[in-house]
């Protein structure tokens, strides 16, 4: 079976194809005068492109997440590696150092690259900055096995995630916020705050909150979808 990225070329070649065979039948017959211009004229840039890289993993790949040139994984019971794909020859790999029997749920990560949640199976969350080596525990979110995270697109910077929403699988959704900074002497903790804004349920039961996107829209108002299981949740606010 043909995987999604081999699917994608195809297209991508079929298209191309008919882009050439469109460019040759315009000149040979002329620009028309309905005033129907054609945009896919020109040739459209790929989202993404394939190519092979030297690169054999230690250990199993068990998560994956990439974004901004930064690739994060990871790897057996309690290995991270980073790649930053402008030096892919110069791996970071960083032990989490776990005694217990926790493993990675799950792994997010903001769209600048700076900011990683890591999600432990045992409803744990732990936060590792882009430019530092130490791996640190979000105590306020502990108890809570996290599914989804609505990152802040607006406001986060390479130090501060700026307001963002996570969701929960038992349906909750907190509003957070987190900073790499260590803070003042009596307040180390990374997470600055960590509060339910909403619920949601499904049939009766809580509902784990499988995605979130925000964006912001009209008058500086955001809006939020929170996909369940079974249907995309719209909220406004």
């Amino acid at each position: 079976m043909a995987s999604i990225l081999d699917e994608y070329e195809d297209s991508q070649n079929t298209r191309q194809s008919a882009q050439q065979h469109s460019r040759l039948s315009t000149a040979n017959i002329g620009i028309t005068h309905s005033g129907f211009v054609n945009v896919r004229l020109e040739e459209e840039k790929p989202i993404f492109n394939k190519q092979r890289i030297d690169f054999t993993p230690p250990e199993k790949i068990n998560h994956l997440a990439v974004c901004s040139n930064q690739l994060c994984m990871s790897l057996g019971k309690d290995t991270l590696l980073r790649i930053d794909l402008a030096k892919p020859d110069q791996p970071n790999q960083i032990e989490l150092g776990r005694k217990d029997e926790s493993k990675v749920h799950k792994l997010f990560l903001d769209p600048t690259g700076s900011h990683l949640l890591i999600s432990l199976s045992t409803s744990e969350c732990l936060y590792l900055n882009r430019n530092t080596q130490k791996v640190r525990s979000l105590s306020r979110w502990r108890g809570h096995l996290i599914e989804s995270v609505g990152w802040n697109k607006l406001l986060g910077s390479e130090t501060n995630t700026g307001p963002i929403l996570v969701g929960t699988s038992q349906g909750i959704i907190f509003e957070a916020e987190i900073s790499a900074t260590e803070g003042s002497l009596f307040n180390t903790n990374p997470d600055q705050y960590f509060r339910q804004v909403h619920s949601l349920e499904e049939d009766g039961k809580p509902a784990p909150v499988c995605c979130l996107e925000v964006e912001r829209g009209l008058e500086n108002k955001y809006f939020i979808i929170a996909t369940t299981r079974k249907a995309p949740v719209p909220v406004c606010g």
